[in-house]
């Protein structure tokens, strides 16, 4: 695995950035920063494998606008395999984890990005980034998005299935942290939400749309991705989850004082 300082931001963490007050500033994450679980059967006999890789391996660093940033970066492949079974005394490779990318900003967004390949079976995975606490923001608002594609190898089509959620990206907040009890909390978002096929890829993305109002108090925020892939095939997950205060009634105002002098002009 390599490990290196990579800052990755979207229009949408932009101007989230821009909009954000001081709310967050006390962000910290979980103790794994990203977490991968493949698994398949194999001969009649379930098999899986998990990677978790601790937080310690984030690089840290304040942005231009002096929110604290966390981040890990894998861009070299990583094998899957298996613990050894009676059949397979060297384990089974469930598949490859090709690069894997996280990134959180302390007022507060999560980025989560990877790709994997499946093994020699349809496999399950799931990757789930690490939990962001800050300060916590009454009456926020948040917008998410996640994009997937979808590659085939072996000349017979790709498919991507959905795993145990209702969706195969789910950002949720006010999640527990109790250890191994991932995105347990309140979910903001579940997209694609309908298993895919096509002969030669598949390119989809969803979000949110504009930012929405979350009721009550939130203090941390995590995402995660969730799916079943054919076997062989390649796939990759992209998203941003964005938690920022609501704007005042100073601003709303300001917005519609400019608009008000457009419709004049």
């Amino acid at each position: 695995m390599a490990f290196a300082r990579k800052s990755v931001f979207s229009a949408t963490v932009a101007a989230a950035v821009l909009l954000a007050t001081s709310a967050g500033a006390l962000g910290s994450v979980s103790q794994f920063c990203f977490v991968l679980n493949a698994s398949a059967t194999v001969d009649g006999v379930p098999v899986s494998y998990s990677l978790q890789i601790d937080s310690q391996n984030m690089y840290s660093f304040s942005n231009e606008n002096g929110d604290l940033v966390y981040g890990w970066l894998m861009d070299s492949p990583f094998e899957l395999r298996s613990a050894p079974t009676a059949t397979h005394p060297n384990g089974v490779v469930l598949g490859t984890l090709q690069h894997a990318f996280v990134e959180t900003i302390a007022d507060p967004v999560v980025s989560l990005n990877f790709a994997v390949q499946a093994g020699a079976v349809m496999t399950s995975f799931s990757a789930t980034s690490t939990i962001l606490s800050f300060a916590s923001i009454v009456n926020g608002i948040g917008t998410a998005s996640a994009g997937l594609t979808a590659d085939d190898t072996g000349s017979d089509g790709v498919s991507l299935g959905l795993g145990s959620r209702p969706g195969m990206y789910v950002a949720k907040f006010n999640n527990s942290g109790i250890p191994f009890s991932d995105l347990d909390g309140t979910t903001f978002a579940d997209l694609h939400t309908s298993a895919m096929f096509d002969p030669v890829g598949i390119n989809v993305s969803a979000d949110t749309g504009p930012f929405q109002l979350i009721p009550g108090s939130v203090f941390n925020m995590q995402s995660g991705f969730d799916f079943t892939l054919s076997a062989g095939d390649i796939a990759s997950g992209v998203s941003t989850f964005v938690i920022i205060p609501a704007p005042g009634a100073a601003t709303l105002l300001g917005i519609g004082g400019l608009l008000a002098m457009r419709r004049r002009r």
